[in-house]
C-alpha cells in the first residue's frame, strides 16, 4: 500500500501464492480487496493491513473484483467463466452467474435456487454424484424467477428451500 500523497510505501500485504491481478476499494474506504492467479479473493482491513477473509471457489485465474455500492457484496469475474457474487460479511457465496452462446445465461445460488434466460436448460444439466440429472426436473423446486433482485436487495437465501413465489415459464 502506496501514500499517494508522496509515494511512500505504506505496508505490503502477504498472503496470495501468486500474482495480483486485481485491486478494489470499497466505497467506505474500509475493505481492500485482492485477486489473481492463485484464484482467490483476499479481503483486507484498508486501515491496518489485516487479513479480514479469504474467498474460495472459482476454478480459475480471478481476473477482476468489484465491491458492491454497499459494501456488503464484491463481486468477482474468472478465466472459469463464472461470475460470483460474495458476502464481505461472513464471506459466503451468494450467487454464480455464467453466460453461453446465443445471448443465454444462468444465475444459481448454492441452494439450487435459480434464474436464468428462456434457453438456458439446453446449456447445462444438474449432477449429484454420478448421476445427471436434466434441467426441467428442477424447475418447480428451484426456479426463482427474482432470484438476482433478492440477492442485491440482501435477501440471502440461507436455507435449501426455495422462496414462495409464482412459477413462470422460461
Amino acid at each position: 500500500m502506496w501514500e499517494p500523497s508522496t509515494g511512500r510505501l505504506i505496508r505490503t500485504l502477504q498472503g496470495h501464492t501468486a500474482e495480483v491481478l486485481a485491486v478494489s476499494y470499497s466505497q467506505n474506504g474500509a475493505l481492500l480487496a485482492s485477486a489473481g492467479f492463485d484464484r482467490t479473493i483476499r479481503l483486507w482491513n484498508s486501515r491496518s493491513g489485516a487479513l479480514v477473509r479469504t474467498l474460495n471457489g472459482h476454478t480459475g485465474t480471478v481476473t477482476s473484483i468489484a465491491f458492491g455500492p454497499e459494501a456488503n457484496t464484491i463481486a468477482s469475474g474468472s478465466e472459469d467463466g463464472s461470475i460470483r457474487i460474495w458476502s464481505t460479511q461472513d464471506g459466503a457465496l451468494l450467487l454464480t452467474l455464467m453466460a453461453f452462446d446465443d445471448d443465454e445465461w444462468i444465475a444459481y445460488n448454492p441452494q439450487g435456487n435459480y434464474s436464468g434466460s428462456a434457453r438456458a436448460g439446453k446449456c447445462i444439466a444438474w449432477s449429484i454424484g454420478a448421476t445427471v440429472y436434466d434441467f426441467d426436473q428442477f424447475f418447480e423446486k428451484f426456479y426463482t424467477p427474482d432470484l438476482l433482485l433478492r440477492v442485491f436487495q440482501g435477501k440471502f437465501m440461507a436455507s435449501a428451500e426455495p422462496p414462495d413465489n409464482s412459477r413462470k415459464n422460461m
